[in-house]
């Protein structure tokens, strides 16, 4: 059985949902993701969202996208679409 995706509805949403504080603006807000940490309870959920998002992406993230894993060794930008679906492959701490 697959896993329900967890989705967020508004940036004020997905930053409670990571732990963060709310955002300033409604519409636009930049996470810095050295903040970010997820355990191994974490490993395989499943998140999408309402928004647009434009993310950095190195080989330290522990996030795919998509059904295919791709090499991000050297660091992409990746950009998303509403409904689209991130997995934690990985547990992160902070830096």
């Amino acid at each position: 059985m697959t896993e329900k995706i967890i989705h967020s509805k508004s940036i004020n949403e997905l930053l409670i949902g990571v732990g963060l504080e709310k955002s300033t603006h409604p519409l636009i807000t930049i996470i810095n993701t050295e903040k970010l940490s997820y355990g191994e309870e974490m490993i395989g959920k499943r998140f999408s969202s309402d928004l647009y998002c434009i993310v950095l992406k190195d080989a330290s993230c522990g996030i795919d996208y998509g059904r295919n894993h791709f090499d991000f060794d050297d660091g992409v930008l990746v950009f998303t679409a509403p409904k689209q679906v991130f997995t934690v492959k990985k547990a992160k701490t902070k830096k």
